[in-house]
């Protein structure tokens, strides 16, 4: 599935949800930035940690998160 997100200047509620509703599925997304492209998933989620290791080819006890909030 791609979900088409948004625009600094337009925020889509809707869509931000439905990227809500597939992190809490546990699975994984994946995220453009400005020089590559991050995955993300819900860390509080075990099926979506074994996904993220599988996609890394790693052991889950190898796998090493960046964590950041915005507030």
């Amino acid at each position: 599935m791609i979900i088409e997100f948004f625009s600094s200047n337009n925020i889509d509620d809707r869509k931000i949800n439905e990227v809500i509703k597939t992190l809490k599925k546990g699975e994984v997304i994946v995220v453009p930035t400005d020089t590559v492209y991050s995955f993300a998933c819900d860390l509080n989620n075990k099926k979506a940690l074994e996904k993220m290791a599988r996609l890394k080819d790693l052991k889950l006890k190898k796998l090493i998160f960046h964590l950041s909030a915005t507030i």
